[in-house]
């Protein structure tokens, strides 16, 4: 896995240094994934970049994506379990659309900024329709909310 960060990184620097000017959030965005894919959390300048491109570019296209993503990092570097580690819960977690379209945090706590960039790319993607990014970012809050309630249920008990 070592070998494959190391061309991706090669071909990000080589992309960089021929000048290209866009697609660049989502190369980015993906370049952050496979490092956390293969334990390396401290990847979240990869995502300030993205969204960089993102905001200075206005390379939107991959916004939610990437939120999505620095929730999962964000979760990540709080200790926790990645939400997408998450295969299954005992726990059912009921929502709307109108519970979940405030990019607000719902908790507070180590997770809530987590949950504010799911929130968040959710938000985005429902703006542009895109419904498989809308899905993941969902996904992923979802997941953080059981781990939340099994972290919960064991302090508990």
């Amino acid at each position: 896995m070592e070998a494959g960060t190391r061309q991706v990184r090669d071909g990000l620097s080589s992309l960089h240094a021929a000048g290209a000017e866009g697609g660049l959030s989502d190369t980015l965005a993906l370049q952050a994934e496979a490092y956390g894919n293969i334990g390396q959390a401290e990847t979240g300048w990869l995502l300030a970049e993205a969204l960089q491109c993102v905001e200075n570019k206005g390379e939107r296209y991959y916004e939610a994506e990437i939120y999505r993503l620095k929730g999962e990092l964000m979760f990540v570097q709080s200790g926790a379990r990645s939400p997408a580690s998450i295969k299954s819960s005992k726990f059912k977690v009921q929502s709307s659309k109108s519970q979940i379209t405030d990019p607000r945090p719902l908790t507070s706590g180590p997770h809530a900024e987590a949950e504010a960039c799911f929130l968040k790319a959710i938000e985005i993607a429902r703006q542009q329709q895109a419904k498989s990014f809308e899905l993941r970012a969902v996904m992923s809050l979802v997941r953080l909310q059981q781990q939340q309630a099994v972290d919960h249920a064991s302090r508990t008990t």
